[in-house]
C-alpha cells in the first residue's frame, strides 16, 4: 500500500510536469507526509526547522492539508516559547550568568562560554546586554555555527523591547 501511495504520487507529479524548486530532502519528508495520510496514519514527526521547511513546500505544491498540519504543530511550539523582557536580560547578567540577544533569541551561553574558540572574554565584552547578531555574524560565517545557536536557546525577546 506505500509502495502504491507513493506511485500514485510519483505519476501526479509526472503529470503535471511541474518544476519546483524544493531540494530532495524536503520533497521526500513531503512524500512521506502524503503517504501517511493516504494510509490514515499520524504524520511522521519532525524538528521545528523541518517543519518550517514543509509549510513553504506545501505552499509552493499547494498541498493546503499539509500547510495546515505544520502550521497547528508551529502555532504548538510558539505557544511554549519563553518570553524575556531586556530588563530580565540585564538583571540575570548582573547576577553573573551570560544571557546573549542574538537576533531576538535569548541564548544561554554560560556553560559553554569556556570551550568558545575565541577565547571566554570576547563575547562578555563585546556582546552582553546588548544585540549581539552583527558580531556573531561577522565571526561567524558557517551554517553550522547558526545551527549550533539551538544549543543555547531558552527564549525570545519580547517584541516591545527588541531594538531596532
Amino acid at each position: 500500500a506505500a509502495a502504491a501511495a507513493a506511485a500514485a504520487a510519483a505519476t501526479l507529479l509526472h503529470r503535471a510536469e511541474a518544476s519546483v524548486s524544493i531540494d530532495c530532502a524536503t520533497f521526500d519528508r513531503v512524500l512521506l507526509w502524503l503517504e501517511a495520510d493516504a494510509l490514515g496514519r499520524a504524520p511522521p514527526d519532525h524538528d521545528i526547522r523541518i517543519t518550517e521547511e514543509l509549510v513553504a513546500a506545501a505552499d509552493v505544491l499547494g498541498l493546503r492539508t499539509l500547510g495546515d498540519a505544520c502550521q497547528l504543530k508551529l502555532g504548538a511550539h510558539e505557544s511554549r516559547i519563553r518570553r524575556y523582557s531586556w530588563r530580565e536580560v540585564v538583571e540575570h547578567n548582573a547576577g553573573g550568568g551570560i544571557w546573549l540577544i542574538v537576533d531576538g533569541m535569548v541564548l544561554d551561553v554560560k556553560r559553554w562560554l569556556p570551550e568558545h574558540p575565541g577565547g571566554d572574554r570576547i563575547i562578555p565584552k563585546q556582546s552582553l546586554n546588548a544585540e549581539a547578531a552583527r558580531h556573531f555574524e561577522l565571526y561567524h560565517s558557517s551554517r553550522e555555527s547558526f545551527l549550533y545557536l539551538k544549543h543555547f536557546y531558552i527564549g525570545e525577546l519580547r517584541a516591545k523591547d527588541r531594538r531596532e
